[in-house]
């Protein structure tokens, strides 16, 4: 079956992000970046100062993690890249982002391995897709979503 660019994009995405954490946790010598270290991530950080707020549009059905603290929004045209961070262990969090998805009516699946915890939601042809990742002492959630 082929791939849809949209599923090809999001692979690449994750990759370059999986890459950019990888590099992130150390320093030339091999010891561990500095647990409150701001890590941003080239691309995909769009702070924009004090008073950050989730877009009017972010889908109410897409389910958020509860205490996370947004940290960026990026927009492109219908699209947007919104970025949270979580003192919680990745598992926990993708296992609950992965349950809310399912009980408000998403199909869900997957993935895990060394740079996180991808978890991708379809409903009614729009995707939410969640990039959970260790990061600098705190776990990252990167929504990509198509509403």
């Amino acid at each position: 079956m082929p791939l849809s660019i949209r599923t090809v994009g999001v692979g690449i995405l994750w990759c370059c992000s999986a890459l950019a954490l990888a590099a992130c946790g150390a320093d030339r010598e091999g010891g561990s970046a500095p647990a409150d270290l701001d890590v941003p991530t080239p691309g995909l950080e769009s702070p924009l100062g004090g008073g950050i707020a989730l877009p009017e549009r972010f889908p109410s059905d897409v389910p958020r993690y509860p205490g996370a603290e947004l940290v960026s929004v990026n927009l492109h045209g219908p699209d947007m890249i919104v970025t949270f961070t979580s003192s919680s262990e990745v598992s926990e969090v993708a296992e609950h982002l992965e349950r809310e998805f399912e009980s408000r009516g998403w199909s869900t699946k997957s993935f895990t391995d060394a740079g996180g915890t991808s978890v991708w939601g379809d409903k009614q042809g729009r995707d939410a897709d969640v990039l959970v990742s260790a990061v600098a002492g705190k776990t990252r959630l990167d929504y990509f979503v198509t509403p």
